[in-house]
């Protein structure tokens, strides 16, 4: 884990491309935690079998974020930011995000424009989109 002062092991500025675009979450944000602790388990369910050094480390951050947030008075905020989180992830899963698109709930393919489960609709189906 990192802060301003000590960067850690894993420091996503120093190793980032001179053109490769990032967004840093800081601790003050009731958001952060949760986003962090997420991309650890995506990146985990991804990457299995390979090192985890840094999946550990956004762990570790997740959790020092959210004690950093609470000790600084943003409980009923943290919990608001899980409450959200639950609502935008299913709105994600049926209906996609910002150009993302929604997953069909039979074949887990992508619909991009919402309709209901078809086969011209079915990316994984015989007959494709």
């Amino acid at each position: 884990m990192g802060t301003k002062n000590d960067p850690g092991a894993h420091d996503c500025y120093a190793a980032a491309h001179p053109d490769e675009p990032m967004f840093i979450l800081l601790g003050r944000d009731p958001v952060a935690p949760l986003l962090v602790r997420l991309w650890a388990e995506l990146r985990g369910e991804m990457t299995k079998g390979l090192p985890t050094a840094q999946r550990d480390e956004a762990v570790r951050c997740s959790d020092v974020m959210h004690e950093w947030a609470r000790d600084h008075g943003k409980t009923n905020q943290l919990s608001e930011a899980r409450m959200r989180l639950v609502t935008f992830a299913k709105r994600a899963v049926e209906q996609g995000i910002h150009g993302y698109p929604a997953i069909c709930p039979e074949c887990g393919g992508d619909f991009y424009d919402g309709r209901e489960h078809a086969p011209t609709g079915c990316n994984n189906s015989a007959e494709g989109t």
